[in-house]
């Protein structure tokens, strides 16, 4: 064992390290005072992302220099060894048949999640596919029929922010991934297949099948920990962001991860666990600033656990420092990565707060929560024309054909969690607290989000579902356990038994499962690829639009730069006068049918009307919102059909 002073001199000798690169930049870096927006952290919306970055950089070096000078100062009390060792939980069971169980889960996850990982990409993927991974390409300015290529650098790969769909930790795996492939293929930018921008999604999901058996073997049940892992594998909602090319899926996986390596760091509290934990958190947090509230909780959760512990003052003062050291040194990491993200909040706030993409938290919101965690089926899809009946699966649709749908989301599943909570708070330590810490992060999130009336949507909840899968399988395998004949409690008729449940749970979830199987996550590829059959892929082929509310720029023209982007009926009326003067064809598309019905409804009020369009194709996507309609003018004048002289 290191001596209690090399511990102190090794923890001094880090954390000068750190606070000498943060005053050097301090001191040699430009001043925030020198750029001509002035010195603020949160700069104006027009402030140059350059500027954004060494202002911000600047700013988090200089608050990142007075917590590192605090630790330094403070590192005998807690970098020494504590003086008692933490009570230690039995060594769980880790055999060849939890292995190859784990392993099993971890190939159907994989099968589940294939098939919607190559279909076409959603408006946040696209997003980030334009702006921070390969780049796009559009017409150019002067009209010429050439287009021009334009390639992210490094820098906006890592700070643009102007929109915070720029989920940093994601991106920058993402552009490893697809530079990767385009180096091994010879493809060039911005040439991607979807299932590569996907790649680091799917490769976390199957890290939070296995992530989550050894989470739940670690305390002790193992058994459990195989349910949960095929649980999550066939979980619609893990499928849906296994799946998926933004950081939804690396969260789940980091927190269940985070529970399993803080509960080892609880149970022998060596400074290598705990920054094998810090570093996770240190993953998440980067991932996602929305599981700042999971690290608040699992940290909460540890400080009890360790005051509880017993020992001396000083003991207790040394263990306590590794938890926060550890929070601390990631935290402040992300602070300083991100701060040129950071410095844009009132950018981004400006544009979102009032606009009609803002979603507020609401009851049926966390309604609408509960079902996609515990279940993985919408509550409820929006009632639009472009649905058919039927077609979309949702909990409000169950009942007909299946009258226990409500009851296994509200009734089955809340026991199930319930019991498996109970089973864990009455483990031995460190459990109990890990498990508290893992289970409050939502409740807090929600409050907080309520609290603050920020913008709100479900996938910000989904490191819920190691909670919600994990406490169901432990809850499920307890209540076999004490359902079943004395016999049948243990081995292969118990093994039996949990097999059939999660048979049952897959039979219950198969409509959702099919839709994420057969289904794109939005059919823009499939809208590409009818306008260049149908119109042909140069400038001159015909005029080919897509409404641009949300589904529009950012989505079909990742596939087709020369896609027309009206904006109101207007534009619309413009477009059609355009091809009834040209003789040229013109389809239009549209998307989001709810959202835009609602916010346009006089542009719809042409597109409905049969005089004036018909409809080309209709594609299905995974959600109602994500479907996208294509509809061809007639060629008859607007005005005139409509006697509505204002357009």
């Amino acid at each position: 064992m290191r001596p209690e002073r090399d511990r102190v001199f090794v923890a001094r000798l880090g954390w000068g390290a750190v606070l000498a690169g943060l005053l050097a930049f301090v001191v040699l870096a430009p001043k925030p005072w020198s750029f001509p927006t002035g010195p603020d952290f949160f700069g104006p919306p027009d402030r140059p992302l350059a500027h954004s970055a060494w202002i911000g950089l600047w700013w988090a070096s200089a608050i990142n220099a007075v917590p590192a000078l605090l630790f330094l100062v403070t590192a005998p009390l807690w970098a020494r060894a504590p003086d008692a060792p933490s009570p230690k939980l039995p060594r769980p069971p880790r055999g060849r048949g939890l292995v190859l169980a784990l392993l099993a889960a971890c190939a159907l996850a994989g099968a589940l999640r294939w098939p919607l990982a190559q279909t076409g990409l959603w408006s946040d993927e696209a997003w980030s596919v334009k702006h921070t991974l390969t780049g796009y390409r559009m017409p150019a300015r002067d009209g010429s029929p050439e287009l021009v290529l334009r390639t992210p650098t490094w820098g906006r790969t890592l700070w643009t922010y102007y929109q915070p769909t720029n989920q940093v930790l994601y991106s920058v795996a993402g552009r490893v991934t697809l530079s990767t492939w385009q180096t091994l293929t010879g493809r060039e930018p911005p040439e991607f297949e979807e299932w590569v921008v996907r790649l680091p999604a799917l490769v976390a999901a199957l890290g939070a099948v296995a992530a989550l058996g050894l989470l739940l073997a670690e305390w002790g049940l193992p058994r459990a920990g195989v349910v949960a892992a095929f649980g999550m594998a066939i979980h619609p909602w893990a499928i849906r962001f296994g799946a998926d090319g933004r950081s939804y899926s690396l969260v789940i996986c980091f927190a269940a991860l985070a529970a399993l390596l803080l509960t080892r760091a609880l149970r022998s509290p060596t400074w290598a666990r705990w920054w094998r934990y810090g570093c996770v958190v240190f993953l998440m947090l980067w991932s996602h600033l929305f599981s700042l509230y999971l690290v608040a909780t699992l940290a909460l959760g540890a400080l009890v656990a360790l005051l509880r512990d017993g020992g001396s003052a000083a003991t207790r003062t040394a263990r306590v420092g590794r938890l926060v050291v550890v929070n601390a040194a990631a935290v402040l990491l992300v602070f300083q990565l991100m701060s040129p993200n950071l410095s844009q909040l009132d950018r981004w706030r400006g544009i979102f707060i009032g606009d009609v993409q803002t979603a507020h938290l609401t009851l049926p919101a966390v309604g609408h929560l509960w079902a996609l965690a515990a279940v993985g089926i919408e509550a409820r899809e929006p009632d639009v024309p472009e649905r058919e009946p039927g077609r979309y699966a949702s909990l409000a649709e169950g009942p007909p054909a299946q009258p226990w749908s409500y009851g296994v989301a509200l009734a089955v599943m809340p026991v199930l969690i319930a019991l498996g909570a109970l089973r864990l708070l009455r483990r031995d330590a460190p459990v109990p607290w890990v498990a508290l810490g893992l289970a409050s992060a939502i409740p807090l999130a929600l409050f907080m989000n309520w609290l603050n009336q920020d913008q709100w949507y479900s996938r910000f909840g989904t490191y819920a579902l190691p909670v919600t899968v994990g406490f169901a399988a432990v809850g499920l395998e307890g209540a076999l356990r004490r359902v079943l004949p004395g016999r049948m409690r243990g081995g292969p008729a118990l093994a039996v038994a949990l097999a059939l449940a999660l048979a049952a749970f897959q039979l219950y979830v198969l409509p959702q499962t099919r839709q994420l199987l057969s289904r794109p996550h939005t059919p823009s590829r499939q809208v590409s690829t009818l306008f260049a059959e149908r119109l042909g892929t140069g400038r001159e082929d015909g005029i080919r639009a897509v409404f641009g509310n949300v589904a529009g720029e950012i989505v079909v023209q990742t596939y087709d730069p020369w896609i027309r982007v009206p904006t109101d009926a207007g534009d619309v009326v413009a477009l059609c006068d355009e091809a009834r003067r040209s003789g040229e064809t013109l389809l239009l598309a549209y998307g989001h049918p709810d959202r835009n019905r609602r916010n346009h409804p006089d542009l719809f009020a042409l597109l409905d009307d049969p005089r004036l369009f018909r409809e080309e194709a209709l594609f299905d996507a995974i959600e109602v919102e994500h479907l996208m309609r294509v509809l061809r003018y007639t060629g008859r004048p607007v005005a005139s059909d409509l006697d509505r002289p204002d357009l």
